[in-house]
């Protein structure tokens, strides 16, 4: 059997693609946290120009983990609006909860306790170093899994692309 020796140029190549995606995922969520967090903010900021408050049934509760939102329902001259809520909402369908919405606009509402604006800090800089260093560690040890597998069970395609 020929040895085989770990080929450094191949093993950065390797490192570099792993990088990329790794930079790709990182942007895109900061991305998202970053438009999300503004658009909230934005739409508290009209609001508050000239709020209305009213109550709302709760008609939906997903607390799944990764999502944990409200949707409430409310009527405005007759005419029903939905809206939901930003971060978790503790509670039960049916519930009533306290709504402010634009006078002009009762589509653009929110959740009264949602009134805060989100600190970018925390909701989009804090958020997204935490997905990095969380998604940095899963790809290490999937790489590492990967590879361990591939050498035990004698992979030599794996094999090949690691070594020359």
């Amino acid at each position: 059997m020929i040895k085989r020796n770990l080929d450094k140029k191949k093993l950065v190549k390797v490192a570099g693609t792993l990088l990329s995606v790794w930079v790709l995922f990182s942007l895109l969520f900061f991305m998202y946290r970053h438009f999300d967090v503004q658009e909230h903010n934005t739409l508290r900021a009209a609001i508050e120009e000239a709020p209305m408050q009213t109550s709302a049934l709760i008609k939906e509760v997903n607390d799944r983990k990764g999502a944990h939102y409200a949707v409430f329902e409310f009527v405005v001259g007759q005419k029903r609006v939905e809206g939901r809520t930003f971060r978790g909402y503790k509670g039960v369908v049916g519930d009533r909860i306290c709504v402010v919405y634009l006078q002009t606009q009762p589509s653009k509402n929110i959740y009264c306790n949602d009134r805060d604006t989100e600190p970018y800090h925390d909701a989009v800089a804090m958020a997204s170093i935490r997905f990095s260093a969380i998604a940095a560690a899963f790809l290490v040890l999937i790489v590492a899994a990967l590879v361990l597998w591939g050498i035990a069970t004698g992979n030599k395609r794996l094999i090949s692309k690691l070594t020359s």
